[in-house]
Order: C-alpha cells, then sequence, then structure tokens
C-alpha cells in the first residue's frame, strides 16, 4: 500500500524510529533513521502489521520540505525581555476588559441599591397589572445600570461628567430625556 502524509513528529525509542503524520497515526520506520524532518510531506510504500503499519524505508521519497525559515523563527526562543514586554501588554489589554465588568457590576449594584429605596419608598410607580410589574422593574434597573456606568466612565474627564450630569439633571420641560416605554407601562 502507499501513503502520502506530513511529518509532524519524529521519534526514537532505543534504535527503532518512527513518526507521527498531522493526523496523529504513527508510523514505524523500524532501525532505519529517517532522512526527512518535521514538517516535510512524503510518500512512501507500507505494510500492515496488526495494528502497526511498518514503512518500507527504501520507498520514501521526500515530495516537499518543511518551510525552514518559519521553523527557525519558531524554534527561536524569544529573549526574556521581550516575554514580560508581551506579558504586559496582554496584561495591560485584559485589565481593560477587566475594569470594564467591575464597573458595569457597580453600577448595576449601585441601580439595584436605587431601586430597592425607590420602591421602598413608593417613589417610583411600578405598572398595576402584574405580568408588567417585572418589565417596567426591569426597564427601571437597566436604565439606572446604564446612567451609572456613563457617568463613571465620563468622570475620567471632568468636563465630560458635568456635562453629561447637566444632561441627566434636565427635566421633560427643558427637553430632557424622557423614556417612553416607561411612560406607556405606567
Amino acid at each position: 500500500m502507499k501513503a502520502t502524509v506530513t511529518v509532524q513528529r519524529l521519534h526514537q525509542n532505543g534504535k527503532m524510529h518512527s513518526f507521527m503524520d498531522t493526523d496523529e497515526k504513527w508510523w514505524g520506520m523500524g532501525i532505519t533513521k529517517p532522512k526527512f524532518d518535521e514538517g516535510d510531506t512524503i510518500s512512501f510504500e507500507y505494510e500492515k502489521n496488526g495494528k502497526f503499519a511498518n514503512v518500507d524505508p527504501k520507498s520514501v521519497e521526500i515530495d516537499a520540505e518543511a518551510d525552514v525559515s518559519a521553523e527557525v523563527n519558531k524554534s527561536k526562543p524569544k529573549s526574556s525581555y521581550a516575554q514580560k514586554d508581551d506579558y504586559w501588554v496582554q496584561k495591560a489589554e485584559l485589565d481593560v476588559l477587566t475594569q470594564r465588568e467591575i464597573r458595569w457590576a457597580g453600577s448595576r449594584n449601585s441601580a439595584l441599591a436605587l431601586m430597592d429605596l425607590l420602591i421602598k419608598n413608593d417613589i417610583i410607580p411600578l405598572a398595576k397589572a402584574k405580568g408588567d410589574k417585572e418589565e417596567v422593574f426591569m426597564q427601571y434597573l437597566n436604565s439606572y445600570t446604564q446612567s451609572f456606568y456613563a457617568e463613571t466612565t465620563a468622570a475620567r474627564d471632568i468636563t465630560d461628567a458635568q456635562a453629561l450630569s447637566e444632561s441627566l439633571m434636565t427635566t421633560q420641560d427643558t427637553g430632557g430625556l424622557v423614556d417612553d416605554d416607561l411612560e406607556r407601562l405606567r
């Protein structure tokens, strides 16, 4: 039988040689040391001996050699300084995402605390129909969460925070934000 494979790994156990292809199938070479390298594409004849595939070493032909420049770059270790720089760059990128999550969670917790106070003191009305109460509650909660998140994000630049605060303080009479969906459900 004949096969064509790309060599992924070479292995030697004592005097015995074998290799694994990219499909993770092992091929035995017996005591003959392979004349090909990892990454090479080879064709050969083989025989099945039980569950083992034994390659005829004389029939091996190299169809394509591995890209040497890629292998050199892959095997060339990075300096410890480059590895540390990569670590800090990746950490900084993750920190940005982590801070967003923390800021969002804090905004959600603040919105929940505010909702608790507003409902206990009957400051905001919920819908009269029982099925609508959850929807109205969630709309308020999401609105307050987004508002707290925007304020917290804008707090980095005091001018943005002031502008946001001023826009939130405007009322419906002065052209401020009005949530028609909340008004419809009351």
